[in-house]
């Protein structure tokens, strides 16, 4: 919807100011119908929700551009046009984003009151115990963390808390139906994710059978 786009694009607006001290973000919106619809001849959304939304947002003050063609708006040239894309759907997103670097880039979540770091690629069930897994994106994962948490010039107390407070909020909400957490949490599940667990970090002797 309109109002999902505006939303994402301030979100992001503000977060390359506060986080990635970019004083004046560049952003352009991918359009959501090839060629940018072609003038509504190949679908009417850029007219009737895009491009009035970006005109709506940079009389806000948010610099963003109208829909742009996305099959033209990830090369090196465009790149350079902008500091982020305003994309309508995961894969106009991801699939630039792990063409260029499948085994390194990092996915942040923006408009946290905590930073959130992860691996853009999945979790590769089929390697684990081969020794065979890369962990570029892991690392770099955890030095945009790292980076972030020194931009944000905030105690290391605080951001503990932050996250602390989230995760026990998560963990007591209850499920109306199943009467169990909505947000159960465990740390070998943030590495394993919270399907089988191949590795709990407790010595041999203390682990439990999930």
């Amino acid at each position: 919807t309109a109002e999902r786009i505006a939303r994402t694009a301030r979100v992001v607006h503000e977060s390359l100011k506060r986080d990635f001290q970019i004083a004046s973000p560049r952003l352009a919106m991918a359009a959501l119908n090839p060629h940018a619809g072609e003038g509504g001849a190949l679908g009417l959304q850029e007219l009737e929700i895009l491009i009035p939304t970006a005109a709506r947002l940079r009389a806000e003050g948010v610099d963003i551009s109208d829909p742009r063609p996305a099959d033209t708006l990830f090369h090196e040239e465009a790149r350079r046009t902008y500091d982020a894309a305003i994309c309508m759907y995961h894969d106009q997103a991801l699939i630039p984003a792990k063409a260029l670097g499948f085994y390194d880039s990092v996915n942040a979540t923006l408009g946290l009151p905590f930073i959130r770091t992860s691996p853009d690629h999945g979790t590769a069930f089929d390697i684990v115990g081969k020794g065979a897994a890369s962990t570029g994106a892991l690392e770099n994962a955890i030095r945009l963390a790292a980076q972030l948490a020194a931009e944000t010039d905030l105690p290391a107390v605080q951001c503990l808390e932050a996250l602390q407070g989230r995760l026990l909020a998560g963990n007591a909400l209850r499920h109306p139906a199943t009467g169990r957490p909505v947000f159960a949490f465990r740390l070998h599940q943030f590495i394993s994710k919270a399907a089988t667990v191949y590795a709990p970090l407790l010595p041999p002797t203390e682990r439990l059978e999930h």
